[in-house]
């Protein structure tokens, strides 16, 4: 499984460079500002994806995206290689149950 997950780093960091980002010098843990656009902060660097912070916490609250881990002080923070995954291959598609919308229990595998 290492392997597989070295092979998948490496890919990661290959499909950044060419959009001309640096897997490296990402932050380990990234934080909601390190993730989304902030277009009324004109000195905050660009987010990794091009959406609202709104945006990110709807798809945390529907499940699109894992929990973020907390820390003690308040911050919220996701992995680097979730959060890259994510950018890179978009969201994944999980199956709605038709009436109610709630995402079933079951897996899509394959």
């Amino acid at each position: 499984m290492r392997q597989t997950q070295h092979s998948l780093k490496e890919l990661n960091r290959r499909a950044l460079v060419e959009l001309g980002l640096d897997y490296d010098a990402l932050p380990p843990m990234m934080r909601v500002g390190d993730i989304v656009q902030r277009p009324k902060r004109a000195h905050a660097p660009p987010g990794l994806l091009p959406i609202a912070t709104r945006t990110w916490w709807e798809w945390v609250a529907k499940g699109l995206v894992p929990e973020p881990t907390k820390f003690d002080n308040g911050v919220s923070a996701w992995p680097r290689a979730v959060v890259v995954k994510i950018a890179l291959d978009g969201l994944p598609v999980r199956p709605r149950n038709r009436f109610t919308g709630k995402v079933k229990s079951t897996a899509i595998t394959g």
